[in-house]
């Protein structure tokens, strides 16, 4: 919950007037101080997990002609960290 709040106060911090007798964080400063901010950048546990991964968010002009990205778990060795996963996707079709 705490993450959420710290979002939010990140993505309503531009529309917030600071005046020059005020002291307003910069919002990477809350995000950076947050405790929990580190723990879901870390990509691992996420890249390693036998579940089938579906991307949700990525830049439009990369994926506008695209309407399903979809990861899937080949092989993972912890022993020495070798990942292997197959990436996929599905075209929007155009009548």
């Amino acid at each position: 919950m705490k993450a959420f709040f710290s979002l939010m106060i990140a993505a309503l911090h531009p529309f917030v007037r600071c005046t020059p007798s005020c002291e307003c964080p910069a919002p990477e400063e809350i995000l950076m101080k947050d405790n929990n901010f580190f723990r879901f950048r870390d990509p691992w546990p996420f890249l390693t997990s036998p579940e089938r991964l579906y991307l949700k968010y990525g830049p439009f002009k990369l994926l506008e002609n695209i309407k399903c990205i979809i990861s899937e778990l080949i092989e993972n060795d912890p022993r020495s960290g070798y990942l292997e996963r197959n990436v996929s996707w599905t075209n929007i079709d155009r009548a």
